[in-house]
């Protein structure tokens, strides 16, 4: 019998965390959306009912959470940066083509025209952010060096 009560007890434990997760990511996902607003700290407690120091809390962690996904996505850059030129090399095939097919109108053919033009023009302004994209790929090596040294000692 102990050992169901234990299960229970258990079970029950794991449902009120679950539910105060769910009501704490609930409230921080209120208050960014308040926070947005440009209302205050005071404000936002005042409108949840709760303390202003939970909501300091909240937003230091909204934040925080903002600041890893910036960080995250930075990681990335080089693979998005390159995918999308791969994406408009691609465009640029179809409609050439869609302009060659003698199949297909001159209304459609200069609509095609028109993309490749856009995707040339979209393409060099990559191509023209390059060197900062390799900037921000370099020093995020250079945080994971010094991350990884300061893990090492």
């Amino acid at each position: 019998m102990t050992i169901n009560k234990q299960n229970s007890d258990n079970n029950f434990n794991d449902n009120n965390n679950s539910k105060s997760k769910f009501i704490i990511e609930e409230r921080r996902r209120i208050v960014a959306k308040l926070w947005a607003q440009s209302k205050s700290e005071t404000e936002i407690a005042r409108e949840l009912h709760c303390n202003v120091s939970t909501i300091c809390r909240d937003i230091k962690f909204l934040k925080k959470l903002s600041q890893q996904f910036v960080f995250d996505l930075a990681k990335d850059l080089g693979f998005y940066y390159k995918s999308c030129i791969d994406t408009m090399d691609q465009i640029q095939q179809k409609c050439w083509t869609i302009f060659n097919d003698d199949r297909i109108s001159q209304k459609d053919k200069l609509l095609a025209l028109k993309i490749i033009k856009e995707t040339c023009e979209s393409k060099f302004s990559l191509i023209e952010k390059g060197p900062s994209v390799m900037a921000i790929n370099s020093l995020q090596e250079r945080v994971e060096q010094i991350e990884s040294s300061n893990e090492s000692r």
